[in-house]
């Protein structure tokens, strides 16, 4: 017999890793499971993620709404639900949800898509968090991207915790020229594409690059930002460092980029660079969207990065906010092609091995059909 299970949880647009790993759930085949999807719309771009407003409060009401018509409609007996861990009004919203509708489920599946609840919740006063948990508590199973990521399932006392990493499709099948090792050209290339935010480490890779030009006097190295930032304010910030730093030639601002445009980037790269320490950093798709173009990654020792990159193997870890440390690692694939190609191959033998979209949706279907 098919376990039917809804999924309540927001697909592109706004495009970032959740809704697009949401997105991939629900249009996944599976045999053994069906699932249902009620599209939630709380947020309309990656600025408004964790905002209150009135919209989310009607928006609340409709879902709610709609839960209770797909439970009598297709009979499904799990919810799968996506908590939010750093915003108390989120967290809130999901108590309110959670208190009006899952007795209507018999078993409650939390997906952490992204981390830090824990350490959210350790903030705040006894009296605060029992109220930002009293819904939440005791799910019947927690799914982790990694270990190395906060244990919000504990905080929670979860009764079974699943830990499955992130996969992507291969877009090489449809490009097959990403996935081969890239001949260097005249210009270094290093890529940043995700949300353009200070907890991303943009200024750790701006500070890189001019260690690179005044220090190693290294110049025939280039920064393509791909992505939307966070905030006016950082946009000036930024813009106006790299100008008293003379890096204008050096760093680019290629705004949001979807489709070819945005393979195009990885196309045209020598390594990723991804310096982040985010509070809510959890796995990072775009690591494995730079293995499977056959990039090396230059990544941050935070949460579940040094799960998926190997140091020396298929990238380089470095510290969290070292600017210096940041631009050693640039240098050093920079200066050692052979050490680069070697990375590239072991990039994307690692994708191959763990990380596919196939490999991703056959554990949570797994997973799913073993809920006890």
């Amino acid at each position: 017999m098919v376990k039917k299970f809804l999924v309540i949880g927001q697909t592109p647009p706004p495009y970032h890793g959740q809704s697009m790993m949401i997105k991939r759930l629900v249009d996944g085949e599976f045999s053994k499971i069906k699932i249902y999807h009620i599209r939630t719309v709380f947020s309309s771009s990656i600025e408004d993620i964790g905002k209150p407003s009135f919209f989310k409060i009607f928006h609340l009401l409709e879902i709610i709404t709609k839960t209770y018509y797909y439970r009598l409609k297709h009979r499904p007996t799990v919810l799968v639900y996506y908590p939010i861990t750093n915003s108390s009004s989120g967290i809130l919203k999901d108590n309110i949800f959670l208190f009006l509708t899952r007795w209507l489920f018999k078993d409650i599946v939390f997906y952490f898509r992204s981390a830090g609840l824990i350490d959210f919740l350790e903030t705040k006063s006894d009296l605060v968090r029992n109220v930002l948990t009293f819904s939440l508590m005791k799910p019947s199973l927690s799914i982790l991207l990694t270990k190395s990521n906060p244990r919000d399932d504990l905080v929670l006392k979860s009764k079974q915790v699943e830990f499955i990493p992130n996969g992507i499709e291969d877009i090489s099948l449809k490009f097959p020229d990403l996935k081969h090792t890239r001949i260097r050209l005249d210009v270094f290339n290093c890529l940043y594409i995700g949300l353009i935010t200070k907890g991303k480490g943009i200024f750790d890779l701006i500070e890189a690059f001019r260690i690179l030009t005044d220090q190693f006097s290294i110049y025939q190295v280039k920064l393509n930002v791909v992505g939307k930032f966070d905030s006016f304010e950082t946009e000036q910030a930024a813009l106006n460092l790299i100008s008293s730093y003379q890096l204008d030639n050096n760093i680019s601002f290629m705004g949001q980029q979807t489709g070819e445009d945005k393979w195009d980037q990885f196309r045209r790269a020598d390594v990723l660079c991804f310096p982040t320490f985010y509070e809510n950093e959890s796995f990072g798709n775009v690591i494995l969207e730079g293995f499977m173009c056959s990039l090396p990654v230059i990544g941050t020792d935070w949460r579940g990065i040094s799960e998926i990159i190997d140091h020396n193997v298929n990238g380089l870890i470095v510290p969290i906010q070292s600017p210096m440390n940041l631009a050693q690692a640039i240098l050093k694939v920079y200066q050692d092609e052979g050490a680069r190609k070697t990375f590239a191959r072991n990039a994307r033998s690692k994708y191959e091995t763990y990380y596919t979209l196939q490999k991703h949706l056959d554990q949570i279907e797994e997973t799913l059909v073993n809920l006890h």
